[in-house]
């Protein structure tokens, strides 16, 4: 027991702390890219492991509920985007995640930093919310219908001391029967779609559903296959969605404020 404790101490903080003001999303960790140079946008949608780059007329459009963050199109001696250090992206419709980008005029772009509001400031946010929609704390039922177990990791960390997500009032809960949000991680695969349903269709009403991550998305890597029926949204309705492969803890906090109208 004392070697525990005696390594744990040594180990210090290993969650990763919400980022300062100014300071982006540090880490090393790949942010959500911008065009930079339309000369090679050919390469990079070639490149592209989900089909997240398209051109549309005369702009370029980045589909950020299929980009998983992997960095290719920004790789390279003259890569066609660049890397803009932001937090993954949350938005109520699902069209709202593809940004569009003039391919005429554009400029060279370089990386540039977030807000990074503080998680003290997304905490209270949350409270507010959670008090003028429920007058009490909001109950999660977290559901993972086949995923790779990145935004489990995420989500458990909401738990751990440095996020510690119920002083913001917010409970996760083993029952549907108890929950007001089904937060749904992970490609919808057949075997759970029926499961996915009759989770949503236990939870009291009114009952809200969040999307995390590409995969609930839009499918990511997986895609729709004889084994895959893709994002959630194939299977019911979806409220909100939350961009990322996997979103970081502080990200989940961001998306939870946008579902509950803050």
């Amino acid at each position: 027991m004392m070697r525990i404790i005696v390594d744990a101490l040594r180990a210090g903080r290993v969650t990763e702390r919400m980022p300062e003001a100014g300071e982006g999303m540090g880490g090393g960790l790949f942010g959500r890219p911008v065009l930079a140079r339309p000369e090679s946008l050919a390469e990079a949608i070639a490149i592209c492991p989900t089909d997240a780059i398209t051109v549309d007329g005369d702009d370029a459009v980045v589909d950020d509920g299929r980009c998983v963050g992997c960095g290719l199109c920004t790789e390279g001696e003259r890569p066609a985007f660049a890397n803009e250090a932001m937090e993954p992206a949350v938005a109520l419709e699902r069209a709202a995640l593809r940004r569009r980008f003039p391919i005429a005029g554009t400029d060279v772009v370089g990386p540039s930093l977030d807000d990074g509001d503080r998680l003290t400031r997304e905490g209270e946010a949350l409270s507010a919310a959670i008090l003028a929609r429920f007058r009490r704390s909001a109950h999660i039922r977290h559901l993972s219908s086949g995923g790779c177990n990145g935004c489990e990791w995420e989500l458990n960390q909401l738990n751990a001391p440095n996020y510690d997500v119920q002083r913001f009032g917010f409970d996760f809960v083993a029952s549907p029967r108890h929950a007001d949000i089904l937060l749904v991680t992970g490609v919808v695969t057949r075997n759970l779609e029926l499961a996915l349903v009759r989770t949503l269709d236990a939870m009291p009403r009114p009952r809200l559903v969040l999307a995390m991550g590409a995969c609930a998305i839009s499918g990511g890597v997986f895609r729709t296959s004889y084994a895959s029926c893709g994002g959630v949204d194939r299977a019911l309705a979806v409220d909100a969605y939350l961009a990322g492969c996997p979103p970081r803890p502080w990200a989940v906090l961001r998306g939870l404020r946008l579902l509950l109208g803050a």
